[in-house]
C-alpha cells in the first residue's frame, strides 16, 4: 500500500498494482459464479439480487442493514442516487413516495436497474429516473436535490473530492449527502481508494457540516449537510475519538475474518466427515469419493500456493 494526494490534498491509500493485479485474478471466479447464481452475467454490483434474496451470501444480512440504513437516511422529496448500479436504492425509496434520480456510467448496471424498476408498480415507477452518464458529463440541474446518496461509489473513483463536489452542486441548500464507503482494505478489482475514518474527515470537513459518522459492518457511514455551522459540528471528532473509533473498527474486522476462517475450516472439515459417512454406507461409491477427495486437497494446495506467491510478490 502507498499513500497518494488527491486532487484536493487529502490524502487517500491507494492499491498497489500489484496487489489489485492479484485481487483481480481471485475475484474473477467468485464473480462469475454470482453472475451465474443470480442469472447477472456480467462483473458488476449485485446488491439488489443479494437484497431481495435472489443471490445467497453470507454477508446478506449486513448488505440489508446497510440499504436499509441509506433509505432511512435520505431524505425526500427529490432524492439523486450516484452509482445506482442494479436501482435497490430507487426502488426502495420509490415505495415510500419519493421521486429518486439514479445515475451510473456501467451500462449493463443501468440495465439491470430498467428491469427492476420495470417490474414495480407504475406509482413507483413513475418516481424512479435512471441516467447511463458519469455524474460531470450529466445535465441535471443545480441545487435540484433534497439528498445525493453516494453509496460504495467513492472508492471506485481516481478523484473522490471531485466526485463529491460534482454531487453538492446539485444539493438545495441545508441538503443533505449519505456516503457509504468500505473501511480499510476491501478487495475488489475496481478499487481506486482505500479509505480510514480520516480519510473521511479530510474529505468531507471543508465542505459539510457532519450530522454522523461510523464504522458499522466493515463500512464507514456518514450523513453530512451543507451548512453554515460546518466547522463546529466537527469538533464531537476530534483526534482522540476518530483513534478510538479506528481502533474498535480493526477489532471488529479482524473478529470477522475469524470468523469467516473458522466457517472455511469448518466446511472442510465437514466435507471430509460426509464423505467418510458416504464410504461406509455404500463401498461402491469410493471412487467417486476418493476423487472428491483429491480435488479437496488439490484445491487447498492451490490456495496455499496463491498466498505464498502473492506474499513473495509483496515482499
Amino acid at each position: 500500500m502507498c499513500l497518494v494526494s488527491g486532487a484536493s490534498g487529502q490524502r487517500y491509500a491507494r492499491l498497489d498494482p500489484r496487489e489489485a493485479a492479484y485481487e483481480r485474478t481471485c475475484l474473477m471466479d467468485d464473480a462469475r459464479r454470482n453472475g451465474r447464481e443470480s442469472g447477472n452475467t456480467s462483473l458488476s454490483d449485485v446488491a439488489a439480487d443479494v437484497y431481495f434474496g435472489r443471490l445467497t451470501r453470507s454477508s446478506r444480512a449486513a448488505t440489508v442493514r446497510r440499504i436499509d440504513w441509506i433509505v432511512d437516511q435520505a431524505r425526500g422529496p427529490h432524492v439523486l442516487d450516484v452509482g445506482c448500479s442494479q436501482g435497490v436504492v430507487e426502488v426502495l425509496l420509490a415505495r415510500r413516495g419519493v421521486r429518486v434520480t439514479g445515475i451510473d456510467k456501467d451500462p449493463v448496471a443501468i440495465g439491470h436497474a430498467r428491469r427492476l424498476v420495470a417490474s414495480e408498480i407504475s406509482d413507483v415507477a413513475d418516481r424512479i429516473r435512471l441516467i447511463h452518464d458519469e455524474l460531470a458529463q450529466a445535465v441535471l440541474p443545480a441545487a435540484s436535490f433534497d439528498s445525493v446518496v453516494m453509496g460504495e461509489i467513492l472508492e471506485h473513483a481516481d478523484d473522490p473530492a471531485g466526485l463529491l463536489d460534482a454531487g453538492l452542486d446539485l444539493l438545495r441548500p441545508e441538503g443533505h449527502v449519505v456516503v457509504t464507503t468500505p473501511f480499510g482494505f476491501h478487495p475488489h478489482a475496481d478499487h481506486r481508494q482505500t479509505f480510514c475514518l480520516s480519510d473521511i474527515v479530510q474529505l468531507a470537513r471543508p465542505r459539510l457540516a457532519v450530522d454522523s459518522l461510523e464504522v458499522v459492518d466493515g463500512f464507514i457511514r456518514m450523513t453530512a449537510r451543507l451548512g453554515s455551522d460546518r466547522l463546529g459540528s466537527w469538533s464531537h471528532f476530534d483526534d482522540d475519538r476518530l483513534l478510538r473509533m479506528t481502533e474498535a473498527a480493526c477489532v471488529a474486522s479482524q473478529q470477522r475474518l475469524h470468523r469467516r476462517l473458522e466457517t472455511v475450516k469448518t466446511g472442510s472439515r465437514y466435507q471430509f466427515g460426509s464423505w467418510m459417512v458416504a464410504a461406509v454406507r455404500a463401498p461402491w461409491r469410493v471412487h467417486r469419493i476418493a476423487a472428491g477427495f483429491a480435488a479437496l486437497l488439490s484445491n487447498m494446495a492451490r490456495r496455499r500456493g496463491s498466498r505464498r506467491r502473492r506474499r513473495a510478490g509483496l515482499a
